[in-house]
């Protein structure tokens, strides 16, 4: 009984312990809080991607009040306190501004410095097209802006996507959320194109077939005299098609019928 009653004290002292860490331990949120003197001007520093945070005004009454701000800092009071929150930049270049409190006579003066948005490097990858522009540069937090048009025999482009297969679709209007250097990749469909069977002037049929995709079924015709030999790419020569092959033709096209003449048999009559 005394072994357990001491094990029961050592688990309720880390308990608490445990609680204590939990309830009482600093915000980490918090450590860009600023006080501020009266008369200073203290300075501060951003990151490009924003923040919030309170600031102390020591020696201040509730009557003191903002008397002014950069566009690009928003501002809210509770009693003598305030909430500066600071947009992102979405600039490569760094900004500075002056946040002024005023109570009468008495001034605090909080100077914030936010860095530049970094820059990077967006390669495009045609995946099996062609693309003009190999590569161009964007900042964090601001938009792709213009990409390229790649091209592909064959294809219609489907848009850039951030994996050669699958992936997220990014656009001129999507945000730069990356933390480094990226590779887009085009994706493309197949173009569909109108088969037309011909066997001499007669039109036989029709199909819709892909590109890069095989034929598949194709239709058979029967003569009297003859056998059929297949569809070609002319009326006379040209290349054979059949079910497997693939579709290379990037518009739509004639397939013609062959001919081959069956021997003709002779029966010699009974002398």
């Amino acid at each position: 009984m005394k072994a357990l009653s001491k094990h029961s004290r050592i688990l309720s002292f880390f308990c608490v312990l445990f609680l204590a860490v939990v309830f009482y331990a600093p915000n980490v949120a918090e450590a860009a809080n600023e006080t501020i003197g009266q008369g200073a001007t203290k300075a501060h520093t951003s990151s490009y991607k924003g923040e919030t945070f309170t600031v102390t005004l020591a020696n201040a009454y509730t009557s003191v009040a903002l008397q002014g701000k950069p566009s690009w800092i928003s501002c809210s009071k509770s009693g003598s306190k305030f909430t500066l929150t600071v947009a992102a930049n979405t600039s490569s270049s760094s900004r500075k501004g002056d946040v002024v409190f005023r109570d009468g006579s008495k001034l605090w003066t909080l100077r914030i410095t936010q860095t530049g948005a970094p820059v990077y490097t967006i390669s495009f990858n045609a995946n099996g097209g062609t693309v003009g522009t190999k590569s161009k540069t964007v900042v964090y937090g601001s938009t792709y802006g213009t990409l390229p048009t790649p091209t592909r025999t064959g294809y219609t482009f489907a848009g850039w996507y951030t994996a050669a297969s699958g992936g997220t679709k990014i656009t001129a209007s999507t945000k730069v959320t990356i933390g480094g250097n990226q590779t887009l990749y085009a994706h493309w469909t197949a173009n569909k194109y109108t088969v037309t069977f011909m066997d001499g002037n007669t039109k036989v049929t029709t199909k819709t077939v892909t590109y890069g995709s095989t034929y598949g079924t194709l239709p058979t015709r029967s003569k009297t005299g003859y056998t059929f030999a297949g569809w070609y790419t002319a009326t006379s020569g040209g290349t054979k098609i059949t079910a497997s092959t693939k579709v290379t033709t990037a518009a739509n096209h004639t397939l013609y019928a062959h001919w081959t003449a069956k021997p003709i048999t002779q029966h010699r009559g009974c002398n």
